[in-house]
């Protein structure tokens, strides 16, 4: 036939296999057992901005001033540019393994609520692995370890964090308005908070009191914000479903029927 004379019955035929189709990408999605559901979450901007705030609030500390904090610890200047260089390649190497397993997890909030708690604790343990500068001098292994398991844990946060906004956000033009809160808090603590501390007691004392403050704000914060926020399951479409769905659609005198005939 002429292309936009395709016959009624091949029309009908065409939209009931590519229906076919999505279902079943839609049904394989989904978990075994049971009857198969496609299920959307969101999360508010007001709550991702929470996220993002107490994110960047705990991380800005040991991230702006981890070259002085190193230094004071006994490091030298080529030192501290080995640990922070092997510190960040490790995250490279860790920060897409944690990001596999987020997504082979769904990738929604139940799985960010896991990744973003075990971060934090993480994050916090591994500044409080250097003393808060009472217990010198530190190995420089160890120190390495220590900023390794900082860098491994806070960096994965932040993709998951990233690609929990995009999934969930109802309007994805958000993202912006809500990932500024985190620039906002940031640079709030660093310079009403951090520096001032730094001056008066030293960055390892300063850096570990303020990190378990921080930490603390954010285990609140997920824990009170990433709650399941389900809509409503509907039930994947079986091929009978859409055939009857494609019948009753189909206009008078139309034929609907595959032994239809022209």
């Amino acid at each position: 036939r002429e292309p936009g004379n395709a016959h009624p019955k091949d029309r009908t035929l065409s939209k009931t296999l590519a229906r076919v189709l999505v279902g079943l990408v839609h049904a394989r999605s989904e978990p075994r057992g049971g009857l198969p559901t496609m299920r959307a979450e969101t999360v508010s901007p007001r709550k991702v901005s929470a996220l993002y705030g107490a994110l960047f609030l705990m991380t800005a500390a040991p991230g702006r001033f981890s070259a002085p904090l190193l230094h004071e610890l006994g490091l030298s200047n080529t030192q501290v540019g080995l640990v922070l260089a092997a510190a960040s390649i490790a995250s490279l190497v860790v920060t897409p393994v944690v990001a596999s397993a987020f997504d082979r997890r769904g990738g929604g909030i139940a799985a960010a609520r896991l990744v973003l708690l075990l971060g934090t604790l993480g994050a916090v343990t591994a500044i409080l692995c250097l003393g808060g500068g009472f217990v010198k001098p530190l190995p420089i292994w160890w120190i390495l370890l220590s900023r390794i398991g900082w860098e491994c844990t806070v960096k994965p946060m932040h993709t998951c964090l990233n690609a929990l906004a995009i999934r969930c956000l109802p309007d994805k033009r958000e993202w912006g308005r809500t990932r500024l809160w985190g620039a906002v808090t940031w640079g709030t603590i660093n310079a009403a908070v951090i520096g001032p501390a730094i001056d008066r007691f030293g960055e390892p004392a300063a850096i570990t009191v303020v990190s378990v403050l921080t930490g603390v704000v954010m285990l609140i914060t997920v824990i009170s914000v990433l709650t399941p926020e389900l809509e409503v399951a509907h039930p994947a479409f079986s091929v009978s479903d859409l055939r009857a769905q494609e019948i009753d659609a189909a206009p008078s005198g139309a034929p609907a029927d595959a032994d239809a005939d022209a």
